[in-house]
């Protein structure tokens, strides 16, 4: 049996009637805003009214981490390493925008790559939470994201490994 209750704006938990045992974490969780920084800002702002803990963005900052032009580039010339280089800088300015919001909010926050994403470590930093264990309060947390090759749009990002891999055998 356990029971919870407010002290001091605080949620404690208590079992048996007995002693506090810890303060129950308020955590916000958004995911899928692909490229849609109004949406992260509108998520941000109400978190910031609910003082949260902790903001987790489980994947997708993206929807298409390249512009058209340098998708036709590539089909025309088959120049692999141009198309990575300019797609990698477009998709950083979408990526720093977001971080920009979620920086902004001042709440502490973890992401992992969703399956329209690359790898978040070269913008997030630290912060990334893919394929890494982390602590918060007493609960450890482990972060993994990522992809198979789904849905089949995304197979020449998958092919030309821009998107973070999501292999079952790591997890089980």
């Amino acid at each position: 049996n356990f029971h919870t209750k407010h002290l001091s704006g605080k949620r404690q938990i208590f079992i048996n009637g007995g002693a506090a045992i810890g303060r129950m974490e308020k955590w916000f969780v958004c995911s899928d805003v692909h490229d849609d920084e109004e949406a992260l800002s509108a998520f941000a702002d109400y978190a910031q009214s609910q003082q949260p803990d902790a903001i987790f963005f489980l994947g997708d900052f993206s929807l298409r981490p390249y512009k058209k032009e340098d998708l036709e580039n590539v089909l025309q010339s088959n120049d692999v390493k141009s198309f990575i280089e300019a797609k990698n800088k477009h998709n950083n300015k979408i990526l720093q925008a977001m971080k920009g919001v979620l920086d902004a909010s001042k709440i502490p926050y973890a992401v992992i790559p969703g399956n329209y994403d690359n790898t978040l470590e070269n913008v997030f930093g630290e912060k990334d939470l893919h394929k890494k264990l982390a602590q918060l309060g007493g609960l450890k947390l482990f972060g993994y994201g990522g992809s198979g090759a789904w849905p089949p749009h995304i197979q020449l990002l998958v092919k030309i490994k821009q998107i973070v891999d999501f292999d079952n055998s790591e997890l089980y």
